[in-house]
């Protein structure tokens, strides 16, 4: 076994959970075969792993990875006008990464750098192989090309690629090679087969209108597609353009035997090395990447462990599929993961690597001491305290067995005062669990319901073990709001009520994340002093240890498919009938006679507009649905897990975005018919998930296998007052027919804030017309001030609460106090001449209290908003008068604006003022102050103004934005 730890404690905690049978964090174990040591495979993959950032923490840490980058760079210099190092470590160049000539480059330098960093550690591959521009890394390592020469290859053959961009396009299909060599047979001048990555899923590559045309016919057979995000169509005719191009500039390579044996995914034989030369590459360009087949012999030749370099794991579900579908035991680990701690994971990999018995020489990761000197001087005896590296990267959850659990779970811990009662408490931020972003609820980044159910039902099999546990009596009582400034720890709690059932809570609080550490001990300590738990969700869990998954209720069987010329039956996919063409028949699986009566065939992207224009936005990581077929109460959906979560699908029970998909299924039976017949209509607002009955999984869904179906059953409603909620019962189905999950009795509720004031929402959704009148001024005051004051007030429109009594209390003025001619500033004299205090606030780099009446604060964080407030109101200092924002003032004139000013703008108009109502909704003040946001030429008051500049018209929508969340806040 292998325990991964950050300290001795933390090792030492680890081995005793995992001695004791309990779940221990980075415990990994596994039997190790007696016919010798295993052999690992270097994978080097294509393009499509990149993200910001990636490399940088072993590029600061690893010097081993740092140099080979560095040898890259100086290789590519020839070649390229721009920095490898500095696209991997300056914010302003990562923009560079959108380009195919930059990202295949960069992306060879991190995959060549990887492996140098795993062979210095002592894991040396048997064999190695790469995926489309990925053999270029995987030619490099093996030593059948020089540095020089590989850099040649990749940066001119990426070059070559810009050229063509815009001029094609690739798709993913659910369709094995030889089908799909079949479907693009009568496109051959126009389309190819660009990649078979298992099995099962092929890559399609040519131009644009013949794959449409094609993808087109294939949705209408019920064949999965998906479109590739590129504008290049690699391995497809159009590349015949540039073959004789690429031969010239690759003329002179010299490639070499491999000291590595190599498995080429063009041939998909074994290579020597020397078929490296230039007529390679462009057959590498050219001709399809035979990957399946490629795992396939190497896994007949006896290689089980597989090690993907690159900066995020993208074909470990193909090599997965690809062991599984030829019968061979074998297992894949990732080097890196998206935003995810790099040497954490780099260990993870390595432990499981000596868990499944690949033999580590630990001495090359820890080497030996070597003897000192001892000092010729008396010791002083003064004590250094070595501070612990402190970390915001959440404790990952385990099974008993080591393997990691649900990424949403966290840390197991047993009470020590209360028997029977367990813990989890995990850090859920949308930094490390970024597919959440893609779920939001009028604006706003929730925490779907869906993610408490995987909670439960993990912490269940955590600490009871494997089964088919049944949760029951679930309510969801708060929504779980997530932002970029701040960070939520999530606490789960199971307590032993009775032999055999068990309650669950998960609640959260406001977590501190300050922008440096010497902010962190005083913030930190104020919100632990007033920590606050928020329940979420609750309910009852019925242990059910005994039975197990691998028996599931089958819907009545028979496709009911008759094979006749359509062309596309001859690839194995069925065909429709007259009367029901739209209708798949994977349905026949389904209860009688629902095909014979639907309704309306809706399309997974028109489904997600009607749901974003009720509020439910759903970005791609949440759009699992393919095509809905509906009829009045109730609806039949497909489903794909979305390629942006598929690569994580299996850490956990049940994904959330697979389980959310589910309940988006429930909209679709909330419709109304129009006098026209369509039931495109939709119950107007946003409807929320408020609790279940009972949630049962027959058998856990394997994400690899492609469709699922989710069949959803409108049951009852129940209008109380002004609220109404609607109960479902839900399945959801593999393609066979089998039930893997049902739940029963899923309630769900229109959102509170809609339903309070219903004439209010109606009115926001109505057409304004802004009108100025003109005001008279007040009558003339006379002061017995300075000249001073007379000059200020010349600059100052008179307006009439200046002539109103002194406010009770502090005014706190967001204004740049540098500035004499700032209109704030005027303003201040103005009312501290009227004898009342003023605290002003100047945008900064971070919170600081210059004096006692003038702060500086980072108005892109909201800690320091909370910070400010809670220090010049504290509870023995005077009330807050009001607040005047005077930041937008600050912004450029047209003529002077620039992207850089358009950012400043931004951060001191849109962003601060969001942040400032957000804060005061948060401070918990009883009363509430007036807020005046001060702006200059958002308006045209008359017919011959116009707008001053565009960082002033930003701030203009803003400012409703910001009433209406003020409205909703406070």
């Amino acid at each position: 076994m292998a325990v991964v730890a950050r300290t001795r404690a933390e090792l030492s905690l680890n081995i005793e959970q995992y001695l004791k049978g309990e779940a221990a964090t980075g415990a990994y174990s596994a039997h190790k075969e007696t016919t010798g040591s295993p052999q690992l495979v270097f994978i080097f993959p294509g393009q499509g792993s990149q993200w910001p950032g990636m490399g940088q923490e072993l590029l600061a840490h690893e010097p081993v990875f740092a140099e080979a980058l560095s040898q890259c760079e100086q290789a590519m210099k020839p070649h390229v006008d721009w920095s490898l190092l500095d696209v991997l470590t300056k914010e302003q160049e990562q923009a560079l990464l959108e380009r195919i000539d930059v990202i295949q480059p960069t992306l060879f330098a991190i995959e060549v750098a990887l492996a140098a960093l795993w062979r210095s550690w002592g894991i040396v591959p048997a064999a190695v192989a790469g995926h489309s521009m990925g053999e270029v890394a995987a030619a490099y390592v093996a030593g059948a090309l020089s540095l020089e020469d590989a850099v040649r290859v990749i940066c001119r053959r990426s070059k070559l690629l810009r050229r063509v961009s815009g001029q094609g396009a690739m798709a993913l299909v659910e369709l094995s090679l030889q089908q799909a060599e079949q479907v693009v047979a009568h496109y051959s001048d126009r389309l190819s087969v660009a990649v078979s990555n298992s099995p099962r899923t092929t890559v399609l590559s040519g131009e644009t209108a013949a794959l449409e045309e094609v993808l087109h016919n294939l949705e209408q057979h019920n064949v999965f597609c998906r479109r590739i995000k590129v504008d290049v169509a690699s391995h497809s005719p159009q590349m015949d353009s540039l073959r004789d191009e690429l031969l010239s500039v690759l003329d002179g390579l010299d490639p070499q035997i491999s000291a590595i044996p190599m498995y080429s995914t063009v041939t998909g034989a074994l290579c020597t090395g020397r078929e490296f030369d230039a007529t390679y590459w462009v057959r590498n360009l050219r001709e399809p990447v035979r990957f399946a087949s490629t795992i396939q012999q190497l896994a007949e030749g006896g290689h089980t462990l597989f090690l993907e370099m690159s900066p995020h794991p993208i074909l470990l579900p193909a090599i997965a599929e690809g062991l599984r579908h030829s019968q061979h035991d074998g297992f894949a680990f990732p080097s890196l993961r998206r935003a995810e701690d790099e040497r954490g994971v780099l260990l993870e990999s390595l432990g499981a690597l000596y868990a499944h018995g690949y033999p580590v020489d630990w001495r090359k990761l820890y080497p030996k001491g070597t003897c000192v000197t001892l000092p010729t001087y008396p010791w002083q005896r003064e004590h250094f305290w070595v501070e612990t590296h402190e970390t915001t990267q959440r404790p990952r959850g385990t099974h008993r067995n080591g393997v990691p659990g649900s990424p949403l779970l966290g840390e197991h811990m047993a009470s020590s005062i209360q028997s029977g009662v367990h813990y989890w408490e995990t850090v859920v931020s949308t930094a490390t669990l970024p597919y959440l972003n893609d779920h939001r609820v009028q604006g706003q980044v929730v925490v779907p319901a869906a993610a408490y159910l995987e909670m439960a039902l993990t912490a269940a099999k955590e600490t009871f073990g494997a089964g088919l546990h049944l949760l029951e009596e679930v309510t969801f009582t708060r929504m779980l709001v997530l932002t970029e400034e701040a960070t939520q720890t999530v606490q789960v709690v199971l307590s032993d009520t009775m032999p055999g059932i068990v309650t669950f809570q998960i609640s959260s609080c406001l977590s501190p994340s300050p922008s440096n550490k010497e902010e962190s001990e005083d913030r930190a300590n104020k919100i632990k002093s007033k920590k606050t738990w928020t329940l979420h969700a609750s309910g009852t869990i019925q242990l059910n240890t005994d039975e197990k998954p691998n028996t599931t209720p089958t819907r009545r069987g028979g496709s009911g498919v008759e094979k006749g010329g359509d062309p596309w039956v001859a690839l194995g996919m069925g065909a429709g009938t007259e009367d029901n063409a739209s209708f798949p028949a994977e349905l026949n699986n389904l209860p009688a006679g629902f095909n014979l009566q639907v309704k309306e065939t809706i399309s997974g992207p028109t489904f997600y507009q009607l749901l974003q224009e009720q509020g439910l936005e759903y970005g791609p990581s949440f759009q699992a649905i393919e095509q809905i077929w509906q009829r009045e109460g109730e609806a039949i959906a497909l489903l794909h897990v979305p390629e942006e979560v598929l690569n994580q699908a299996n850490s956990y029970q049940v994904h959330p975005v697979l389980l959310d998909a589910c309940f988006q299924v429930f909209g679709a039976t909330l419709s109304q018919t129009t006098d026209k017949g369509s039931s495109l209509t939709r119950k107007r607002g946003t409807y929320l998930p408020v609790g279940l009955r009972s949630l049962r999984v027959h058998t856990y869904p394997d994400y690899l296998t492609g469709a699922l179906w989710s069949h959803v059953l409108l049951k009852s409603q129940e209008i109380q007052g002004d609220q109404t909620t609607w109960t479902a019962d839900l399945e959801l189905l593999d393609t066979q027919g089998h039930v893997l999950l049902e739940v029963q009795g899923l309630r769900v509720q229109q959102l509170a804030s809609e339903t309070h004031n219903p004439q209010q929402k109606e009115l926001s959704n109505w057409l304004y017309t802004l009108n100025w009148h003109p005001l008279a001024p007040p009558a003339p005051r006379h002061h017995k001030s300075s000249q001073e004051l007379e000059i200020v007030e010349a600059h100052i429109p008179k307006v009439e609460y200046l002539q109103s009594p002194p406010q009770v209390g502090t005014w706190l003025m967001f204004t740049d106090n540098c500035n004499r001619a700032a209109p704030g500033l005027q303003l201040q004299i103005l009312l501290q001449a009227r004898g009342e205090r003023c605290i002003t606030v100047s945008p900064g780099k971070r919170y600081e209290q210059l004096d006692s009446e003038h702060y500086l604060i980072n108005p892109a964080s909201l800690p320091d908003y909370l910070q400010l407030l809670e220090n010049v109101y504290a509870v023995d200092s005077p009330l807050c008068a009001g607040i005047v924002h005077l930041w937008s003032l600050e912004s450029a004139s047209t003529a002077e604006t620039t992207l850089a000013t358009l950012e400043t703008a931004q951060q001191l108009g849109c962003t601060s003022v969001l942040h400032l109502v957000q804060a005061l909704s948060l401070i918990g003040w009883r009363d509430l102050p007036q807020l005046w946001l001060v702006t200059q030429g958002t308006q045209a008051i008359q017919e011959q103004n116009v707008r001053a500049g565009l960082a002033p018209a930003l701030l203009a929508p803003a400012l409703l934005a910001s009433a209406l969340l003020a409205s909703a806040l406070l």
